[in-house]
């Protein structure tokens, strides 16, 4: 399933590009090791036959750790971590494997694990953490200098908060090793600053260094024969045709570049695009065989209905909200199973001034802690559930404004007034909005810097909503004025300038 289109992501992304993200600097962590498993598997993959075609799903639950600071600073948001599920699901979409959740996102506060920067609090973390019967991984700030990580002793993976962004594949790419695979210059790690130019040597620590003609495909580097020679252990981009712009050369002299389509390369996430049939095959069987006792065997759960965002209720249509709270509710979604609300101060939400996560249909978001005051509010509420992590391909927006909390009278607590345009021209005029959560009347009066008035409507009738007023500047002279309302209620003032 893909329903983020380009408008979304453009929404969900901001300042994300997919050419330039941390991994650029960072790579792998996982340890240049292959699994005993592996080893049989290349060596006798008669003793795993496929329990199942190829063209049927496996379901696979994940817990997904996000990790804080000890006062519970630094998570990585709960939206990001939807866009990036939803991602790895495309990623994975053509093994026929869809991961889902086992549980809703787990917090834990814990400033060493946090921003560890060597691998001793990360398996801490995962011994500690793990839970069981599924697929565990933690995003976190630090992974001891890499991207991600995959620490087998603790069958665990850790994750850059930083390298989760859109369009990044570090998490397709740790997951392949949770699930067997190594890298395709599996026996070149560590081995850095070696000169290309030169033929390789015919073995790296004991490990064969694989050829051109794929005489020794089946046992060196990662083992499949249907991922060509590749050295390069550092990140590296490749060309149009995907390919590194770094040639290197085989143990008998032959010249190639790597192909940089497979995600467990250390290309650039912008040429990853798959993984090979082989690399396929082998996840797949580890799945059936090392993992069999987490698969879900039945078909998966419902999509969530529908394309858009929830249908709102209340507040819509640029509504006031109380001067101490404002309650957001808005129309169930079928299948989805929490709601993520997301406020901003702009259009378009992609820069969020506050989120939460929902398990109804209506929450309450108190206004003194959490939002400033006198300032106009764009609010969305996207589905979800433990299956379904894609945004929808179109968002309902609404709108609220909240008063002013610091008022000395209780007019700004009910009401909020603006001028516009201001400054005014005499021949464009200038309007008075009054926007307010209850009736009221009061007194309308302009004056002058001198303190007369050049304007006044003894009484005007508010009600609950916007109320507009045009004030009649052709009457005034160039000037600065101020704009009075006053009532029972209080007082409200604003500064108007008049231009010729």
């Amino acid at each position: 399933m893909n329903r983020i289109q380009p408008v979304l992501l453009a929404f969900l992304l901001f300042f994300s590009v997919k050419n330039s993200f941390a991994q650029d600097q960072k790579g792998c962590g996982t340890p240049a090791e292959k699994s005993a498993w592996l080893i049989d598997y290349q060596a006798h993959p008669d003793h795993f036959p496929q329990r199942n075609d190829d063209t049927s799903w496996l379901f696979v639950p994940m817990t997904v750790h996000i990790l804080g600071s000890d006062d519970g600073v630094g998570y990585y948001s709960a939206d990001k971590a939807f866009n990036a599920l939803c991602e790895l699901n495309e990623d994975y979409a053509p093994l026929r494997i869809r991961y889902y959740l086992a549980q809703e996102f787990n917090y834990i506060n814990n400033s060493a694990w946090y921003s560890h920067a060597s691998f001793g609090p990360g398996g801490q973390m995962m011994k500690a953490s793990n839970k069981p019967d599924c697929l565990n991984s933690y995003i976190v700030a630090d992974p001891a200098g890499n991207c991600g990580y995959y620490w087998g002793q603790y069958d665990g993976v850790a994750l850059s908060k930083s390298c989760v962004s859109p369009g990044d594949n570090t998490w397709a790419h740790e997951l392949g090793h949770n699930l067997s695979l190594p890298h395709p210059f599996f026996g070149w790690e560590g081995h850095n600053n070696y000169d290309y130019s030169k033929p390789a040597p015919t073995d790296w620590d004991g490990w064969p260094v694989e050829k051109m003609d794929g005489s020794n495909c089946q046992i060196a580097a990662d083992g499949f024969c249907d991922t060509p020679p590749d050295y390069l252990n550092y990140r590296w981009d490749c060309n149009t045709d995907g390919t590194s712009t770094v040639q290197q050369k085989d143990p008998d002299g032959v010249p190639f570049t790597s192909d940089g389509s497979y995600y467990m390369s250390y290309s650039l996430d912008k040429c990853s695009n798959r993984f090979s049939n082989e690399q396929t095959k082998a996840i797949r069987t580890n799945l059936l065989t090392q993992r069999a006792n987490i698969l879900y065997t039945t078909q998966a759960g419902p999509d969530i209905a529908g394309t858009s965002s929830a249908d709102l209720i209340a507040p819509i249509n640029n509504a006031l909200a109380a001067y101490d709270s404002v309650h957001l509710s808005w129309e169930p979604v079928p299948g989805a199973e929490f709601y993520h609300v997301w406020i901003s101060l702009y259009n378009i939400p992609s820069a969020k001034f506050y989120s939460q996560l929902v398990p109804g249909t209506e929450t309450s978001i108190d206004v003194k802690a959490n939002l400033p005051l006198n300032k106009a509010y764009r609010w969305v509420v996207i589905p979800f559930s433990k299956w379904d992590f894609c945004a929808p391909d179109s968002l309902i927006l609404g709108k609220f404004t909240t008063a002013n909390l610091v008022a000395a009278n209780d007019l700004e607590r009910i009401a909020k007034a603006t001028l516009l345009p201001n400054p005014a021209s005499v021949a464009d005029g200038s309007q008075l909005s009054v926007t307010t959560s209850e009736p009221f009347t009061a007194r309308l009066e302009v004056v002058d810097f001198s303190g007369k008035t050049v304007f006044n409507r003894p009484s005007i009738a508010f009600f609950e909503g916007e109320n507009n007023i045009e004030l009649p500047l052709s009457d005034f002279p160039a000037g600065v004025f101020s704009v009075i309302l006053k009532s029972e209620k209080g007082t409200i003032s604003h500064k108007l300038v008049v231009l010729n």
